[in-house]
């Protein structure tokens, strides 16, 4: 086995994927987060590229390879060739784990939080579509886009409380200051939220928000926009001094 670091451009990616007889069919979300990291400029050589078995088929490599035809942008990287093609050497490839991006950002010098990751997802992508796959330098970039937002959401939502410390709940609650609602109003709507407590009227929406939210699981695909649409209206609602008769899922903001 030999290995070579190259610049694969769109026409030879296409000359190696006329070998990909053999290998798992493509996976769109992963292909296009390759996409996007070749087109911002973020595709860095390291030592995953190419690998061709001795006969000439493909090994691994077919995302990139995909990316690199899809895009038009030409990269670098290796490429292994004359890798054995036998059972051992077959089941050996992709199967080790994947570093998270919380073990990229660590090994970096970074802190990101699972909670930072879900909230940056909802401020920048909402919940309406299915979990967009993202590279580990986008979420990187996402978390420094909306670092005051995280900053002060610590403030507001010091405690976890199951049922209501989601990500969908916390979206809101950045949505809503964002909207105008006034941030110490909103601290006092996510204290009385978390605890169950409250002495001020206004704030009989976040109790009835709480019972709403700890009795269903609303941490799950088809329920994580419920939960935001809810949270977001109680609190608007009661910022503007409106009766909140029933917590409602509404699209109003």
């Amino acid at each position: 086995m030999r290995v070579e670091i190259k610049t694969i451009t769109p026409i030879l990616a296409e000359v190696f994927l006329q070998a990909n007889n053999s290998n798992r069919k493509i996976n769109e979300a992963q292909l296009n987060m390759i996409m996007r990291s070749m087109i911002a400029g973020d595709w860095a050589l390291t030592h995953q590229g190419v690998a061709l078995y001795e006969d000439g088929t493909l090994a691994d490599g077919q995302h990139r390879l995909t990316a690199i035809v899809e895009t038009g942008v030409s990269c670098k990287m290796p490429v292994f060739y004359g890798v054995e093609k036998i059972q051992k050497n077959i089941m050996a490839i992709d199967c080790g784990k994947g570093r998270s991006v919380m073990d990229s950002a660590q090994i970096s010098g970074i802190n990101i939080t699972p909670t930072q990751q879900s909230v940056v997802r909802g401020l920048e992508f909402g919940f309406k579509v299915r979990k967009r796959k993202v590279s580990h330098s986008e979420m990187v970039s996402l978390c420094d886009k909306y670092r005051k937002e995280l900053d002060w959401l610590l403030d507001l939502t010091p405690t976890n409380v199951g049922g209501i410390s989601i990500g969908p709940v916390r979206v809101a609650i950045v949505t809503a200051v964002n909207l105008g609602a006034g941030y110490e109003f909103v601290r006092s709507f996510i204290k009385a939220l978390y605890t169950g407590e409250y002495s001020d009227p206004m704030l009989l929406g976040a109790i009835k928000l709480r019972s709403k939210l700890l009795a269903g699981n609303y941490n799950t695909s088809d329920y994580r926009f419920t939960a935001y649409n809810m949270t977001l209206n109680t609190i608007m609602k009661s910022w503007k001094g409106e009766d909140v008769k029933r917590v409602s899922a509404k699209e109003l903001y």
